[in-house]
């Protein structure tokens, strides 16, 4: 009784002590996927930069993507509310709307996950979501803004290279 009393005291009076609790920590399950068979095609994005110099590709287990998806999710956080297009404001999805692709790249010797982010599949053209498509292939869209982006993650510092989002039909997108 006492705790609940406590954490209530605590909700009531830390201003957005409630906003952080009912935020969800991950993203919801079937919304990121392991590319197996089409990793270089995913680094063939037309309206934003991806990782240059690949040396090979190696596949991430479940258990380094887990461990990136928090961070990802708050990166997300930071990032969305100060997204710019011609230095105005732009709509984007709340963070843990966004599906994601992952691949395993090696640079410079270092393992790192290439994120290829998307909005939820339905929202995409039919053939897309229908068929699944996105479990198999890579989701590359021209212009787009803040709705797509691509982002490099070190496995070994656990942080993340800034995100590169597709450019919008008004400019470059920028935070």
């Amino acid at each position: 009784m006492r705790v609940a009393a406590l954490s209530l005291a605590i909700a009531l009076f830390v201003p957005g002590a409630a906003l952080v609790q009912s935020q969800a920590s991950t993203f919801p399950p079937g919304t990121g996927v392991i590319l197996k068979d089409s990793a270089a095609a995913v680094l063939r994005q037309c309206t934003r930069r991806t990782p240059r110099n690949v040396e090979r590709f190696w596949q991430p287990t479940d258990s380094v993507v887990r461990v990136l998806e928090g961070p990802l999710l708050e990166l997300l956080r930071d990032v969305l509310p100060r997204v710019r297009i011609v230095d105005r404001p732009q709509p984007t999805l709340r963070a843990e709307q966004y599906y994601r692709q992952y691949v395993g790249i090696v640079r410079g010797g270092k393992r790192l996950v290439y994120v290829n982010g998307f909005p939820p599949p339905d929202s995409l053209s039919e053939s897309i979501a229908g068929k699944g498509y996105w479990r198999r292939l890579p989701i590359e869209v021209c212009d787009g803004g803040p709705y797509y982006f691509g982002v490099v993650y070190d496995v070994e510092r656990r942080a993340f290279e800034p995100i590169d989002f597709n450019d919008g039909f008004s400019g470059p997108v920028r935070y």
